[in-house]
């Protein structure tokens, strides 16, 4: 305000024309300043309420736009935690399952390996027996009296009782049998 009344009072020395006129014109110019500073700084207002407004729009925009895309985040974190829960079950189930199948690989393993021997064990005994009833057959093609097949016979008996393969019952049967010679049959190997 300072400013326009030193405008004033320098324009009104310039001049010679009637103070009221001066004082006049010169707040006629001031009243179209102030006019044209009006228009200037309404049009800056309403420049700066539709930019605050658009602004304000965008920003209301961007936060739906937010809280949209944190709400899916969240639904898609929940499925997540639900299928990282689901693998995590089903790998301990299948980690139980391994286990337990180690334990039956290992029980078949063991089972087998037991098998193997009661096998090599029994061949092993089959064959012993073979060898005897081989050279049984050979005593009694030689001699054919009485008292060589008591002999054979007790020797049977006495290796079959040792035996698991042969059952008590029939090392038994086999002594209260008697053991007729057959003819003589020619041995095959």
């Amino acid at each position: 305000m300072n400013f326009w009344v030193l405008l004033i009072f320098a324009h009104a020395q310039n001049s010679r024309v009637e103070p009221v006129t001066k004082i006049l014109q010169t707040l006629q110019n001031v009243f179209a300043n102030v006019q044209e500073e009006h228009q200037t700084d309404e049009q800056t207002y309403k420049r700066f309420y539709e930019w605050c407004n658009a602004v304000f729009k965008d920003r209301k925009a961007d936060d739906e736009r937010a809280v949209a895309a944190k709400a899916e985040l969240e639904s898609q974190l929940q499925v997540q935690a639900a299928q990282n829960k689901q693998l995590r079950d089903e790998a301990l189930q299948l980690d139980e399952e391994l286990k337990g199948t180690k334990e039956t690989i290992d029980q078949a393993s063991g089972m087998r390996q037991q098998e193997h021997q009661d096998y090599l064990r029994e061949e092993t005994e089959f064959s012993q027996i073979l060898q005897v009833l081989n050279r049984a057959v050979d005593v009694l093609r030689a001699s054919t009296s009485k008292q060589t097949l008591v002999q054979v016979t007790r020797s049977l008996q006495q290796i079959a009782s040792q035996s698991t393969v042969v059952s008590t019952r029939s090392v038994t049967s086999c002594s209260s049998s008697p053991v007729r010679p057959s003819s003589p049959r020619t041995r095959t190997t």
